[in-house]
Parts: structure tokens; C-alpha cells; sequence
């Protein structure tokens, strides 16, 4: 009965150091197979390998291994290693050594434990989970089994070190992939080697809008986007990219996500004042004007504020007036979500003196802010993009407190704003001095303690009007621009006086890559039976898309992992944006995906590009070899054999044509495939603003696709069918 208690308790007290080691494992499988793998890429072929970040990743699983084999090594030494405790012989049972003991009874006598039936020596007491005498100073841990730390104590200090170091190594480690923020930190380019012309020239060639801080005499700089995608995408893009012979850009350029922090002197004071003569001293672009509104249309003005019938234009105790503005990282305006007419809402008067004091100039954005104790008013840099380089503050109702710091200096200064006083600021200051409101109860001011009251503040802000159409367009549907009607005719070519390499560079790769923009106005959504194909696919399946150009069958379920590549960079550009997808440079010649990982693969439109039978064979066999046992690959030809009524339809007196493409010139993209400025290839200037290019094509017999599917090993035809001038095939991979 003793032995099965025991065992029991033996089990119950081996449970906690179980679940240290199940976490323990738990862990290394998640960081070193979802990070350390990704880092060391592999089955990436060799030739698509970063060696930057192989480094990385063997620096990476090593350091982790050794602190992990460092804390292994402490608990097992801990584990394993004894406290120390009373022993069960004559000598403690009986008659102990009355000399080594001074610890006694308050009657003198010996202290003689009831439960290990020994007499306890100095500093000792019974400890119940173990059933042993100890140290007093000793305690069960139940992380360590039977044991009570004590002489053990530096090995049960170094394991939680070396615990710790560990876990900080787990978290510095997943850190590193950050997380995605609205603003980017450029290391490798600034003031210092460069000039704002050549600065600017190079965010020129991204073609993304964003807002950028420069910081002299350091190569840094900090880029604020509206969309995280588009931060996303050029973080991706620089740290990808490494600087070579064919990237467009000369600097060395390594981004990481952030925030913009600004940092403010040690020796700055938090005390406030009453005067303005610190501000003043900043630049004669600040103008202060004492007891600017009366009492009565200050009321008014309060009292309109709390009118309910204002209240669904209330939010975080401000009203927006014209425009709504939103005063984050990044900032953004919007024309909803404020009160459209500030006639509706101030008095005439207050507007006509308003306008008069601002050089007969009306704002179009007024934020009004219930500034009370529990609001606070953060230093935020308000884009030179949306709004001009002048703004005014006016405060009501009680003193305010506010701080304006200088981003440039790093200094603050604290000041009491009386009520009824305006201050407007102008010329660079607008940007350089930031402002904010502290969250407090009490303030002091000089060498006094006073208590905060409900203020109100009214911001006066002029928004550029050149750049208030580009900054609301995102809130506006874009409109599709109409295909300029293309031609049917096709020019017959004959192959053998073009090199393979030569027509799929300048008549297909480098003609998509001028055409992308408008190709992706005129190819937006995926074919019907396409689409019904990856919809039969089970949620959760890998959909691989050869030749995806710009993604349009990417986003016809959000369910499925999409995997695509094209050997169009411009069209991939497209391609990226679209959800759930992995996008790569790549050509369906020589696929860099390992075997067997797509449960579907398509290719629409892709393999008639080819130059030769033997490469279209290899593309195909290619698909298949991507793809799983059991899998299928999809593939759309053009048909040889055309119906007559069919959008697009042609007539064809060869297989192998030049088919004509006319762009509209806004649409010309300014830079090749490698990213640097080109002549424009492959075109001829013909109708008024449309150019022509040309495109080759093989197109397919019916049994030409057939004959060409099945000579690939490991297949067998599910179906075969004709699809809007199309031949499309369904393949079944059986081993």
C-alpha cells in the first residue's frame, strides 16, 4: 500500500519537470523549423541561395544551441544534485553530539522532530513535500522534483540565467523579423554621402508616395508611407535585393521597420510658464496675440461644441471641421467623418476675424479639442505633403498647458497658454516645432503647484490644395481606363531566323515588361472555368501559378495558399499586392521550387510563348514535377483552331506570329527589366499617342497540346477542352 502512495506521489511530483521539458521541446521545434529553416533555406537550389543570410542562420542556430545545451546541463546538475539533510543514524535518532548544537527548546532541551524521528540540528526544520529535516533556508521546488534548494542555490541561479538568456536569445531573434509599421529606417543613405536631388531621384524609381525625414551629416533617413503595403513592399524589396551590377541604385541599403521617437534633452525641465519669451526666442515666425476673442463668442463657441446635435461628429473629444484629420503615424485626411461647413458651426464673425488675422487667408481644417485632464496630445510631425507651412492655436475657456518641441534641437519648452490667446507659427518652425499636451492633473508652474482645469483648443491648418484631390484619391474608386482597340491582324514569322533566345527576350519578356500597366488595366479578374478548376480545391491547398503576370488569378480565393512567379518584374510589381500569395522572379523553364509541394498548378497563357517545342515540353514537365502525387496542372494554349463570334477571335496563316499591342504612352513603363532607364524596345510609333508593339506567339493544334501533355511521364488526361479560343487540358500526376 506504502510502495503504490509512493509511486504516486512520485509520478505527481515528476509532472512539473515534465512540462518544462514538453515546453522546452515545443519551443526548439517552433524556432528552429518555422525560423531557423527559413534562414538557412533549405531545399533552396543552390544557385537561389543568400549568403547573407545562410550567415545569418547558421550564426543564429548555433548561439541558440549552445545557451540551450548551457541551461540542459544546469537543471540536469541541479536536478541531479543533493540539498542535503539530516541523516536517519544512531547518532541523530539517539544520542546526538550535544556540543555541535546550541539551538534548543525554550526549556533546554534538544529539538527532536516528531515526523523524521531525529533530533534536528542548529538552523534545520522539517520539510513536509520531501519528509526530511533541512535547512530552515531550504524550500521544495516543484520544477526541480523531490528536491529543496540550498547548497544548490548558485546552480539554480545559473540555470534561471541561463533560462532567461535563452528565452531573450528566442525573442531578440523573432524580433528581427519586426513587425510591419508605417514607417521605414533606411541605413546606407543620407545627407552625408548624398544630396537631397540624388536622394530624391532614387525614391523616384519605386514610385511609392511617402513622406521623408532627413537627418544632416548622418546616412539615415526615415520614410513615412500611408500604406503598410507599400512599406512592406520596398522593405522586402531592399533587403532582398542586394546591391550588384544589375539592381538600379548605387547605395548599399539595409531598411528595418520602426517608429519615429523624438528624442528630447536629459536636462529639459518639466516646469511650465506663464511668459512666452522662450518661444519667442525660437524665430520671428511665431506671433502671439493676448485676449483674442471676448467672452460671449467664446461661450458661444463652448456651448455650440456641446450641442448634441453635434455629438455623431464627437469622437475622442475633437471635432474636425472641412476635412477630417487624422493625426497619427502616418497622418491622413479624409473628407467624411466632419462636419462639411465651418459656417455651420462658428459664428461669422469669428470666421471673418479668423480670416482677416491669417492674412485674409481661410483655413480648410479645424480641429477643436476638449483638452481635459485624461487627454493627452502626442508630438507627432504633421506632413509638409498635405499641409501648408502655416498653423495658429487658439485656446477657451481655461489656461492650457502645452509643450513645443524642437525636433531639431532637441529642446522643449513648457508654457501656460492663457485662455482666449491665439499663437500662430509660420515659415519652417511649422514643421520643426512640434506640439503636445501632457496628461495631468497638476502642473507645475514656476514655484507652484496648480490644478488643471477643462480647456478647449481650436487648430487652425491650411491643406495644400495642389495635393488634397492625390491625398483623398485613395478614398475613391479608380476608374478603369477602356482598352484602346487592338488590332486582329497577325504577322506570320518564320522561327528559324529568330534565336529562341531572342524572341522570348525582346518579343515577350521585354515587351510585357513596357506594357504591364496597362495589361493590368485590361486583364483584372480570372477566366470562369479557371476559376470553377481552384475552386474545387480543398481549403488550405497549395495553388502554384506559372506564369502568374500580375496576379489576376491569384485573388480568386483567400482560402488557399497561393505560390506565383513570372519573368515579368513590372507585372510582379501587380502580382504583389494581391493577399495571401508568395510572389517570386522567376521562369517556367527552371522552376526553383522543390518537388512535389503544389496540389495545383496553372498556367494560363504561358507556354505558347516559348520559342521552340522542346522548351514548352520542358515548362510542362517543369509544372509536373512541382506538383504533388495526386495533383493536377491546368494549362491554357492559344487555339490554332478559332470560332468565329468570339471576343478576340483571329485568323491565322502560321503557328508561329507576331501579334500587335497598342499602349497608350501614359502607360509606357520608363525603366527595363533590370530596373535602369532603356530605350523603348520592340515598339513602332504608330496612331496619334498609341504605340505598337509586338508579341510572339505559338499557337496550338488541337492535338499538338494533347501529343505534347502526354509524352510527359507520370500523367494521365482528366480532361481536354476548348475554352473561348483556347485549348486548356487537365492533367493528373500519378506518380
Amino acid at each position: 500500500m506504502n510502495d503504490s502512495k509512493n509511486n504516486v506521489q512520485g509520478i505527481r511530483h515528476l509532472l512539473p519537470v515534465m512540462l518544462i521539458c514538453f515546453v522546452t521541446i515545443v519551443m526548439y521545434t517552433i524556432f528552429v523549423t518555422f525560423y531557423c529553416f527559413l534562414l538557412l533555406q533549405v531545399n533552396v537550389e543552390n544557385q537561389y541561395v543568400d549568403e547573407a543570410l545562410l550567415k545569418d542562420g547558421y550564426i543564429t542556430l548555433f548561439t541558440f544551441h549552445a545557451i540551450l545545451f548551457l541551461m540542459i546541463w544546469s537543471f540536469y546538475k541541479t536536478y541531479n544534485t543533493s540539498p542535503g539533510y539530516v541523516p536517519n543514524t544512531h547518532e541523530w535518532r539517539v544520542e546526538p553530539d550535544v556540543k555541535r548544537i546550541k539551538e534548543r527548546e525554550k526549556t533546554g532541551e534538544l529539538r527532536y522532530c516528531a515526523y523524521s524521528k531525529v533530533y534536528k540540528p542548529d538552523r534545520s526544520h522539517y520539510c513536509r513535500a520531501i519528509d526530511k529535516t533541512v535547512l530552515k533556508m531550504d524550500h521544495y521546488c516543484p520544477w526541480l522534483g523531490e528536491k529543496a534548494k540550498q547548497n544548490i542555490y548558485n546552480l539554480g541561479i545559473e540555470e534561471n540565467f541561463k533560462q532567461v538568456l535563452g528565452e531573450n536569445i528566442l525573442t531578440w531573434y523573432y524580433g528581427k523579423t519586426y513587425k510591419v509599421t508605417n514607417t521605414l529606417k533606411l541605413n546606407g543613405i543620407g545627407l552625408k554621402s548624398s544630396n537631397e536631388e540624388e536622394i530624391k531621384n532614387f525614391l523616384n524609381k519605386f514610385d511609392l508616395n511617402c513622406m521623408v525625414y532627413l537627418i544632416e551629416n548622418e546616412d539615415i533617413i526615415y520614410l513615412e508611407f500611408h500604406k503598410k503595403k507599400e512599406c512592406s513592399y520596398l522593405f522586402n524589396f531592399l533587403n532582398n535585393n542586394p546591391r550588384n551590377c544589375t539592381t538600379p541604385f548605387k547605395f548599399d541599403i539595409k531598411a528595418e521597420y520602426s517608429n519615429i521617437k523624438y528624442d528630447i534633452k536629459k536636462d529639459c525641465s518639466n516646469i511650465y510658464s506663464p511668459t512666452y519669451e522662450k518661444l519667442l526666442q525660437k524665430s520671428d515666425g511665431i506671433f502671439i496675440y493676448n485676449d483674442f476673442l471676448d467672452l460671449n463668442m467664446s461661450n458661444d463657441i463652448i456651448q455650440n461644441y456641446e450641442n448634441d446635435k453635434w455629438s455623431k461628429y464627437t469622437k475622442n473629444d475633437e471635432i474636425n471641421i472641412s476635412h477630417y484629420f487624422y493625426r497619427g503615424t502616418p497622418n491622413k485626411i479624409y473628407k467624411t467623418y466632419c462636419v462639411q461647413d465651418a459656417s455651420s458651426f462658428f459664428p461669422s464673425a469669428f470666421l471673418t476675424k479668423i480670416k482677416k488675422l491669417l492674412g485674409d487667408k481661410e483655413p480648410n481644417q479645424y480641429t477643436i479639442l476638449k483638452c481635459h485632464i485624461k487627454k493627452s496630445i502626442e508630438y507627432i510631425v504633421e506632413s509638409s505633403y498635405i499641409f501648408e507651412d502655416e498653423i495658429a492655436f487658439l485656446v477657451l475657456e481655461n489656461d492650457l498647458p502645452m509643450s513645443f518641441l524642437d525636433i531639431k534641437n532637441e529642446s522643449k519648452t513648457n508654457l501656460m497658454i492663457k485662455k482666449n490667446t491665439l499663437i500662430k507659427i509660420k515659415g519652417k518652425l511649422r514643421y520643426e516645432l512640434i506640439y503636445g499636451i501632457p496628461k495631468k492633473k497638476s502642473i507645475q508652474l514656476d514655484d507652484q503647484i496648480v490644478e488643471r482645469e477643462t480647456s478647449y483648443l481650436i487648430i487652425f491648418r491650411f491643406i495644400n490644395k495642389n495635393n488634397i484631390e492625390g491625398m483623398l484619391a485613395h478614398k475613391t474608386r479608380k476608374e478603369i481606363i477602356k482598352d484602346p482597340k487592338q488590332e486582329n491582324s497577325c504577322i506570320p514569322i518564320n522561327v528559324n531566323e529568330y534565336s529562341p533566345e531572342h524572341l522570348e527576350k525582346e518579343y515577350v519578356m521585354d515587351v510585357y515588361n513596357q506594357i504591364a500597366q496597362h495589361f493590368c488595366y485590361t486583364r483584372y479578374k480570372p477566366w470562369n472555368n479557371v476559376e470553377n478548376i481552384i475552386n474545387q480545391e480543398k481549403e488550405g491547398n497549395i495553388i502554384m501559378d506559372a506564369g502568374c503576370g500580375n496576379g489576376k488569378n491569384l485573388k480568386a480565393s483567400s482560402k488557399y495558399c497561393f505560390i506565383g512567379f513570372d519573368f515579368s518584374l513590372y507585372l510582379l510589381k501587380t502580382a504583389k499586392k494581391r493577399p495571401n500569395t508568395d510572389i517570386f522572379l522567376a521562369n517556367c523553364i527552371n522552376i526553383p521550387i522543390k518537388s512535389n509541394i503544389a496540389d495545383l498548378c496553372i498556367s494560363i497563357a504561358v507556354i505558347h510563348h516559348l520559342g521552340t517545342h522542346e522548351s514548352r515540353r520542358k515548362a510542362v514537365s517543369e509544372m509536373v514535377r512541382c506538383t504533388k502525387i495526386g495533383g493536377k496542372v491546368l494549362i491554357y494554349v492559344w487555339a490554332y483552331e478559332q470560332k468565329e463570334n468570339v471576343v478576340g477571335n483571329r485568323k491565322f496563316d502560321s503557328q508561329d506570329i507576331f501579334v500587335p499591342w497598342y499602349l497608350q504612352q501614359q502607360h509606357l513603363a520608363e525603366t527595363n527589366a533590370d530596373g535602369v532607364l532603356d530605350d523603348k524596345v520592340g515598339y513602332t510609333p504608330t496612331k496619334k499617342n498609341l504605340l505598337k508593339f509586338q508579341r510572339y506567339y505559338h499557337v496550338f493544334r488541337k492535338e499538338e497540346l494533347y501529343d505534347l501533355c502526354t509524352s510527359i511521364d507520370g500523367v494521365q488526361v482528366e480532361d481536354f477542352f476548348f475554352d473561348n479560343n483556347n485549348w486548356a487540358i487537365l492533367l493528373k500526376k500519378k506518380y
